[in-house]
């Protein structure tokens, strides 16, 4: 260090100020000796230089050494030393340099005027400046952040939520214009859902022409696919639209003189949901906002994720109506109850219910939260509190039923209402039973469907046994008709021979009888197996009822009084006339008459005979106070052959023949046991208007008939 030259004294050295001062330098002088000054340069990591009035260097510590060694360009050029000499002290005038290894390096520079020279002080603050500049950065995006949370967090409307995302670009980093592109799900290109164009102070519909951005073979779809942002400066934009004419989008920037362009990828955990671009045409946007790549991107994840959540929003809320629209038409009952069996939700259908049942009490509102145990039926309770349990605990039944019926009056003037209910466990995302799930559906309707389909097959089932029976009796029919007409042939010769015998005088002429009468037994047999068969021609006429019954009757009354039958008879008046073989229905009420007769032997009983009519049927109906007949017997009662008669008493054919009978007219003749005891024969006939003589109508039964009671067709022609 040079020796510092002698100065003359001042008149005020020894005034006392000056006094003061001087001890003061004298008490530290041993510490400010120069082993202590060159101790504290060593350790201190801050650069001190002192150099002479013409910048040549006089003394140096280590650490100054090495800020001189790391410089590219020599430290000692690039000092203020002339500000010094030219304004006295200079503090903490930064100082950038270039690095020898690369980087930059910025000193912190003070520098005082001493006698003949200058004291330098360099500090490195390279480190605190950058951490300053993190933070400044760190600041902004947190403010960028908190606006724009405020205003994205503000809606879930993605319509909101897109809008407020482009005048955010627009506002907080300086843009001209800021777009927002989502994906289009039909093509591989983005739509353009929002712009905001910040000199016109507003939101605008794109052009025509930028609805829709390719997302091939285009910087806004090299940003989509790889998820990577861009920032382009004018000369970037020139030079990528010479290379790609077809880019919209670089067309657009390039026609309005875009000066800088951002185009920033809207990341979902590494997966790309859109684009936000962004366009100024100011040139001092070029650098400064428009180059802080960092502030943009947070300002676009906090974007990307608004418009995910708003998306997801509108998604739930358009599943959540398509789900209420589901349950609301499904035509049944659903709710879902808690672990304490608690209702906590339920469809449309529940309040409909209620008030078709009449209970406005019960609405959703005011039942909501509210056990369901009151509502089950009592007759089942401990059976439906038993399963819910079950499910409750297991997740499943031990059965593996869920699923059953239940009735409950729905009061005086409905029927009851038949249920079916369905109950399964509701399960968390963890797997845990959280409560039930209970589908109930009304299938009354179903019930009354089985019910008539129960009625219907039965009918078939008859229908068929009738059709088995018709089908046996024609083929029995026809085998009985060719085995009458075999044996009428013989019958005949032996009638001929028998009659030629008894004229002629015989000598055994008893034995001759017995032959001729059994011939004709044979014969009446046959007749009757022809007559079944219907070989046997009908002679039809007009005829009334009530004749024919009363002939009958007068041949049966005998009987009647010899086996203690009493009949008791209802003949409707003015019976009309019916077209009928009236010998065939005579025989037919005979037969009818003869077996009830029979059924209550011995002892007797009573008769009831009743002939009624309606405007298209006249019934016959014979009914008796016999032991009815057995269900086994009813089944085939007019099958031929079949009898309950001990053998040689009788044949089989006599209710077989009055069912042909009754065929061969249209009508039908049916056979039943009556709840009091006792068996009812009834033979219908049709009432055929079409067969009455042109311009003439039959008479009445209250009309005089013929003296036989039968009006031949003879008669009834003239």
């Amino acid at each position: 260090m040079p020796r510092r030259t002698a100065r003359p004294r001042s008149s005020l050295s020894h005034t006392a100020p000056a006094r003061a001062k001087h001890a003061a330098r004298t008490a530290h002088q041993p510490f400010l000796s120069n082993n202590n000054l060159a101790a504290l340069l060593a350790a201190t990591n801050d650069g001190v230089l002192l150099l002479r009035q013409n910048g040549t260097l006089m003394l140096s510590n280590a650490a100054a050494e090495r800020m001189m060694a790391e410089g590219c360009v020599p430290l000692l050029d690039e000092l203020p030393i002339k500000r010094v000499f030219a304004g006295g002290v200079v503090r903490d005038v930064l100082l950038a340099r270039d690095l020898r290894a690369g980087g930059e390096q910025l000193l912190a520079t003070s520098a005082v005027p001493l006698d003949g020279g200058v004291a330098v002080l360099l500090r490195d603050v390279t480190t605190t400046a950058r951490l300053t500049a993190h933070i400044a950065v760190a600041e902004q995006q947190a403010r960028v952040l908190t606006q724009a949370g405020a205003r994205l967090d503000g809606s879930l409307d993605l319509r909101d939520v897109l809008g407020a995302s482009v005048e955010l670009a627009t506002e907080l980093l300086g843009f001209t214009v800021a777009w927002l592109g989502l994906p289009n799900e039909s093509d591989s290109t983005l739509d353009i859902v929002a712009v905001h164009d910040a000199i016109s102070g507003g939101a605008r519909q794109a052009q025509a022409e930028v609805t829709r951005v390719s997302i091939t073979h285009t910087l806004t779809g090299e940003c989509f696919n790889q998820g990577r942002s861009l920032s382009l400066d004018r000369p970037k934009i020139v030079a990528f639209y010479r290379e790609r004419a077809n880019d919209e989008m670089l067309r657009q920037a390039h026609e309005h003189n875009t000066h800088a362009a951002l185009l920033l990828p809207l990341l979902i955990q590494g997966r790309t949901i859109g684009v936000l671009g962004m366009f100024t045409n100011r040139s001092q946007h070029q650098e400064g906002a428009a180059g802080d790549l960092a502030l943009a991107e947070t300002l676009a994840s906090r974007v990307a994720v608004a418009v995910e959540h708003a998306r997801l929003h509108g998604e739930a809320r358009a599943l959540q109506h398509f789900y209420q629209s589901v349950t609301n038409s499904a035509g049944a009952l659903l709710l879902t109850l808690d672990r304490q069996l608690r209702l906590t939700w339920a469809n449309s259908e529940w309040d409909r219910s209620m008030r078709w049942l009449n209970l406005p009490d019960l609405l959703w509102n005011d039942v909501k939260g509210t056990s369901i145990v009151p509502l089950l039926p009592a007759a089942r309770l401990p059976e439906l509190l038993e399963m819910s349990r079950q499910l409750l605990r297991q997740g499943a039944l031990a059965s593996g039923e869920t699923t059953y019926r239940t009735e409950i009056d729905a009061g005086l003037r409905r029927p009851p209402l038949t249920l079916l209910v369905r109950v399964r466990p509701r399960g968390s995302h963890a797997g845990a039973v959280e409560g039930l799930t209970v589908a109930v559906a009304d299938i009354s309707h179903l019930k009354q469907l089985e019910a008539a389909l129960r009625e219907r097959h039965d009918e078939l089932q008859r229908t068929q046994v009738q059709l088995v029976a018709a089908a046996r009796l024609a083929a029995t029919g026809e085998l009985i008709a060719g085995v009458a007409h075999e044996l009428n042939n013989p019958l005949t010769s032996v009638l001929g021979w028998a009659d030629l015998m008894l004229d002629a005088g015989a000598a055994d002429l008893d034995g001759v009888r017995r032959i001729h009468d059994g011939a004709l037994r044979a014969r009446r047999i046959v007749q009757g197996l022809l007559m079944f068969a219907r070989q046997a021609p009908a002679e039809r006429a007009w005829t009334h009822m009530g004749s024919l019954a009363d002939t009958v009757l007068a041949l049966k009354a005998t009987d009647f009084h010899r086996n203690a039958v009493r009949l008791r008879s209802n003949i409707a008046p003015q019976l009309p006339q019916v077209w009928v073989d009236g010998g065939q229905i005579q025989q037919v009420l005979l037969n009818l008459l003869t077996n009830a007769e029979q059924a209550m032997l011995p002892g007797g009983g009573e008769i009831f005979l009743t002939i009624a009519h309606d405007d298209n049927t006249i019934a016959l109906s014979v009914a008796d106070t016999g032991p009815g007949i057995p269900p086994t017997t009813l089944e085939r009662i007019f099958e031929p052959f079949f009898t309950t008669k001990p053998p040689g008493e009788g044949t089989g054919l006599g209710l077989a023949i009055s069912h042909g009978i009754a065929r061969s007219h249209g009508g039908s003749i049916s056979a039943e046991n009556q709840p009091g005891g006792g068996a009812r024969f009834t033979l219908r006939l049709p009432l055929d208007h079409t067969q009455w003589a042109a311009g003439e109508k039959p008479q009445t039964a209250g009309a005089a008939p013929p003296s036989d009671g039968v009006a031949t067709e003879k008669a009834h022609s003239e």
